[in-house]
């Protein structure tokens, strides 16, 4: 039969209470973290911070605005394309975590009107003033309701331009195809020249381009032709950032209307930036 000293044995029973006291507290933490869970729905994720939360949105956002889009191989521009989308569908996700979680604090206004901004970027102007709005609902004097105010108004004002100046443009142009006069052609490339500012305006800059090189292409005789073309490389060039685009939009000026006020702005620019 073996003998333990009594102090080995004092020192066995003291371990086992100790690591029974260790596992209760253990077991007692996990309890509360079910409990906080279960009660308040605090995950993980909602342990981050809500401005980190929103830095990881503006991070996510900014990436997909500087997403270089364009690729004269089809399928690399379809693949940028899908990047930025899922970049801004990654930043609309952080948004509405802090749109959930602070329903009426300071981050919530900037999430919205940042939400805003993404639709706009994706033509779906009804959802971008529902944010808007909510932005107005929860401040109505404070300086993201004056913005939201202002895109609100914005957006009606040039979708209705749009609406009113296409049907303008079709009518005229029509009328003008079967019987040409002076007047009809003043009008329909008067209509669609508003039709293309108002897209640009929208920040719909691929149908603004679009109208403004139609113009161009239909109306080459317009007072507002050189302009127009002079337009569309600023669209590429100080907007969208595309220099492969601006550069033969801005040539285009020189070429199809070599004595206007335009292409003697092209020649300025080109000499610029030569210097520089």
């Amino acid at each position: 039969m073996l003998l333990f000293p009594s102090g080995g044995l004092t020192m066995n029973r003291f371990t086992y209470v100790f690591g029974l006291r260790i596992d209760q507290v253990c077991l007692l933490v996990l309890v509360l973290a079910f409990l906080a869970v279960a009660i308040i729905g605090c995950t993980p994720g909602s342990i981050i911070p809500l401005n980190a939360k929103l830095q990881n949105a503006d991070t996510a956002f900014d990436k997909a605005e500087t997403t270089e889009v364009r690729d004269d191989n089809p399928k690399e521009m379809e693949k940028n394309r899908q990047k930025q989308q899922e970049l801004y569908d990654e930043a609309i996700a952080f948004y509405f975590e802090v749109i959930e979680r602070d329903t009426e604090g300071k981050y919530t206004q900037r999430a919205h009107y940042q939400v805003a901004k993404i639709y706009k970027r994706q033509y779906k102007w009804d959802k971008a003033i529902e944010h808007y709005q909510a932005i107005v609902a929860l401040d109505p004097t404070g300086y993201y309701a004056k913005e939201a105010k202002a895109g609100t108004a914005n957006i009606r004002k040039n979708r209705e331009v749009i609406k009113t100046k296409r049907a303008e443009y079709q009518n005229y142009k029509a009328i003008y195809d079967s019987s040409p006069t002076d007047e009809t052609f003043k009008m329909a490339a008067e209509a669609l020249y508003e039709v293309a500012r108002a897209c640009e305006s929208l920040e719909n800059y691929t149908e603004a381009i679009r109208n403004y090189e139609r113009l161009v292409e239909e109306f080459p005789e317009y007072s507002k032709a050189a302009q127009a073309q002079f337009q569309v490389g600023n669209v590429y060039f100080y907007t969208l950032f595309d220099y492969l685009g601006g550069w033969p939009a801005f040539a285009a000026v020189t070429e199809k209307f070599p004595d206007s006020y335009e292409a003697s702005q092209v020649g300025t620019l080109l000499k610029q930036t030569a210097d520089t």
